[in-house]
């Protein structure tokens, strides 16, 4: 492990606690211009995810209805009712993204598998980057408001469905995540830059299980998310 990875890891409350849990259940609202761009938004305006934490396995209620759950898994989608009633499956959801532009609309299914690998990956990090096949390389920092960010790029195995297969995350002084560039393949969107919502993956960590508002490290940029570790390993 690289010295900013141990840096990073421990300042979001360390691996051997991290590897108590094995899943991660988040409610929140998700919006964004993408969703704008792509003509599909308000499917996830209050919604609850649950995130597996030692495989890329993703359960979303209430996405697109109030008895809807859509099940992920980077090669089968499956959206349902809470009874287990099929609405709509797609297998090799990865392959409906052929042949887009950046202009091309999405549908729900779209949308569920961009969201549910973003949020896998989101949530995942910073202990993502110690994952069996995950290559890491410290980068050149860069200048930030009288700080200096240390960057670390992560080349991602085949198999783990997210944005792209190189990814760039910035860490404070702290070790706190501040940012996370990468480009969104599936969109045909070029490289994006995402305020870390770190905070919230260090209070995960380090307090008490239980449903806590909090904002991320970029204060410039606020945002909400409210999470519990929901289940030990």
């Amino acid at each position: 492990m690289s010295d900013l990875l141990e840096l990073a890891v421990a300042a979001h409350g360390g691996l051997a606690r991290w590897n108590r849990f094995r899943a991660l259940r988040a409610k929140m609202a998700i919006r964004g211009a993408i969703f704008e761009a792509k003509r599909i938004a308000g499917l996830q305006d209050d919604v609850t995810y649950e995130v597996q934490l030692r495989e890329e396995r993703v359960t979303v209620d209430q996405f697109g209805g109030s008895n809807r759950r859509l099940r992920f898994l980077p090669s089968r989608l499956v959206l349902e009712s809470f009874e287990g009633d099929i609405i709509e499956t797609r297998d090799n959801p990865r392959d409906a993204f052929k042949d887009h532009t950046a202009d091309s609309p999405w549908d729900a299914l779209h949308l569920g598998y961009f969201s549910s690998y973003a949020l896998w990956t989101y949530l995942n990090l910073p202990f993502l980057y110690t994952y069996p096949g995950f290559v890491v390389e410290e980068i050149a920092p860069w200048p930030e408001a009288g700080e200096e960010w240390r960057r670390l790029k992560a080349t991602f195995p085949e198999g783990v469905a997210s944005h792209a297969p190189e990814q760039v995350t910035y860490f404070g002084p702290d070790g706190l995540m501040c940012r996370h560039d990468y480009t969104v393949e599936a969109a045909q969107w070029e490289r994006t830059t995402r305020p870390a919502i770190e905070t919230s993956r260090a209070s995960r960590c380090r307090r008490p299980a239980g449903s806590t508002p909090t904002t991320h490290r970029a204060t410039r940029c606020p945002s909400r998310c409210w999470s519990r570790l929901t289940s030990k390993a």
